[in-house]
């Protein structure tokens, strides 16, 4: 979040009008930013100083307002002004009038989710002997980078949870438009149509995301959901200086408290690529992220039950070409 759109929101933060979602935003680039905090406490004096002045009515004296329509004629007929960035032009900024609110408008906005959004209610019953292959070391490739850095969690003071889903643009990506929805399928990861019927957006509107900030995508619960269900985000991006738009999805615990599997897990039935990924967090309780360049009707080799989730997220990769490496403890990425 640049200052300027936090600064857009100082009014309503004060007041506690802002949406729990947009409140939640601004705090964490509180947290994020220091001179941001200073700079809303500075305007929180402001106000505070403005609202111990009391305004005496005076008449107005006689050719003040010739005076003043000189004057307007004079500045108008200036064709160079020097730019300021001065105190007084952050107070005009705050105070300024303006038809879009662009942090408002563009917006992080929680997705009401209930439980049928979910595609992620699957049993632990396919168990099997342990695999007895050595496990198979995750790709590190440092060169290897991803838009979706990982889903972290925060208490909103609305009383719910949110799943924050943290994105940050590519070195080679200076600005980007990014759009975010909640899929209840993965198989609208390929199929447009159904995702425009079916999916619920997670960003009010395109979120204008410069390389030098972080986003982060907050969605929340609004229901109890089982154990193993998962969430299925969908993020895009489309750079502003005409690089080729970009987009992943991303699987992960809708209850990440809850324990993985602790006996060994093979495929349940026959899946298609994406089906197998979410299958993956959900039975072994991690978070899953993917480019989409995977055909949807894409089968995947089966693996051999193991408590391990690498071995099964290597099978499913090399059916499609992908390849696995490990970002932390619990998040994995599949990429070519």
């Amino acid at each position: 979040m640049k200052l300027e759109q936090a600064q857009e929101l100082y009014s309503d933060y004060m007041e506690g009008a802002l949406s729990p979602a947009m409140r939640l935003a601004l705090e964490q680039h509180f947290e994020r930013d220091a001179e941001a905090r200073e700079d809303y406490e500075a305007f929180c004096q402001l106000i505070r100083a403005f609202a111990k002045i009391e305004v005496a009515e005076v008449e107005a004296p006689s050719g003040l307002r010739a005076s003043v329509l000189e004057r307007v004629s004079l500045e108008a007929s200036v064709t160079h002004q020097k730019q300021s960035i001065g105190f007084a032009d952050t107070v005009r900024g705050w105070f300024a009038g303006s038809a879009l609110r662009r942090a408002s408008s563009l917006g992080l906005a929680a997705a009401a989710i209930g439980a049928v959004a979910f595609a992620g209610f699957h049993g632990h019953g396919n168990s099997g002997p342990a695999s007895t292959g050595g496990m198979v070391p995750a790709i590190t490739a440092p060169s290897v980078t991803s838009t979706v850095l990982g889903v972290g969690m925060k208490s909103g003071d609305d009383g719910n949870q949110y799943h924050l889903f943290k994105v940050h643009l590519p070195q080679s990506i200076s600005e980007a438009m990014v759009t975010a929805q909640v899929l209840s399928d993965p198989s609208q990861i390929t199929d447009q149509d159904a995702r425009n019927q079916q999916a619920r957006p997670a960003l009010k509107q395109p979120f204008d995301l410069t390389n030098d900030e972080e986003l982060d995508i907050p969605v929340a619960l609004l229901q109890a959901v089982p154990a193993d269900s998962t969430i299925t985000l969908l993020v895009q991006w489309q750079p502003t200086d005409n690089q080729p738009a970009g987009e992943q999805v991303v699987f992960t615990p809708a209850t990440p408290d809850a324990a993985g599997a602790a006996s060994p897990v093979g495929p349940d039935s026959s899946q298609g690529f994406y089906d197998a990924l979410q299958y993956i967090s959900s039975v072994y309780h991690v978070t899953v992220i993917s480019d989409t360049s995977a055909a949807q009707d894409l089968t995947v080799n089966s693996w051999s039950a193991t408590i391990n989730p690498l071995d099964a997220l290597n099978s499913v990769a090399t059916s499609g070409g992908y390849h696995v490496r490990q970002i932390d403890g619990q998040t994995y990425q599949l990429y070519k």
